[in-house]
């Protein structure tokens, strides 16, 4: 199968990183945080912000990869403390809503001590796959 390297203009690339590589009907989404399209960490310190632009960006990869929120199958949520949790929650409920997906994905949610940039509080990456 062929592999397409999927990099949006409305997201952040670093150097030497590819965002998602779709595959036949799978699109695997590595791991972004709250990095805006010009490379810049939006929200610092706030968890609510970091999280709206951590989906937007989910959001955007997938829509370059010809996919929705409704394909995720699987995220991986990684953030910097556990009082961040119930935030991101009510953040990820804003955007997969009934209208996007009768049920949020599964998702497995680690804390860890810190990201790449030490400012970040969340990072995201997930699996989904087009119907």
């Amino acid at each position: 199968m062929t592999k397409e390297m999927i990099h949006p203009d409305n997201v952040y690339v670093a150097p030497n990183h590819i965002l998602a590589c779709r595959v036949g009907k799978t699109v695997y989404i590595g791991g972004h945080g709250a990095t805006a399209p010009d490379g810049t960490l939006v929200g610092k310190g706030n968890i609510e912000a970091q999280a709206t632009q951590a989906f937007t960006n989910l959001n955007n990869i997938l829509k370059a990869s010809s996919a929705s929120l409704g394909d995720i199958v699987k995220l991986n949520i990684y953030l910097t403390a556990q009082e961040h949790l119930s935030t991101m929650i009510g953040v990820r409920k804003k955007f997969f809503t009934e209208k996007n997906t009768p049920l949020p994905p599964g998702r497995t949610t680690v804390i860890v001590k810190s990201l790449g940039n030490p400012d970040s509080l969340i990072e995201i990456e997930g699996i989904a796959e087009i119907d």
